[in-house]
């Protein structure tokens, strides 16, 4: 089975949003995957994960997705935009 096309950064803004959502508790990555295996494969969300800890916006630690300070004041400051 393959997967969907679907738009990366559009992912990878979801992925951003949940891990600051979740804060220090994080995101486990298998779940994260779990949830978002029909709109990619693997390889794919493994890259974008690197993409993002190339960036500065999260670290993984044991499989779990942490955000930086970097991504927590973007976050931060996108709800109080939205507010």
């Amino acid at each position: 089975m393959q997967a969907q096309q679907t738009d990366p950064v559009a992912i990878a803004k979801a992925l951003c949003l949940t891990i600051a959502h979740a804060g220090n508790r994080g995101v486990t990555s298998g779940h994260a995957y779990a949830a978002l295996m029909g709109q990619l494969n693997l390889d794919q969300y493994n890259g974008i994960l690197s993409v993002l800890k190339d960036a500065g916006l999260i670290t993984e630690r044991h499989f779990l997705l942490l955000p930086t300070e970097k991504l927590l004041a973007n976050y931060t400051a996108t709800q109080a935009v939205q507010q």
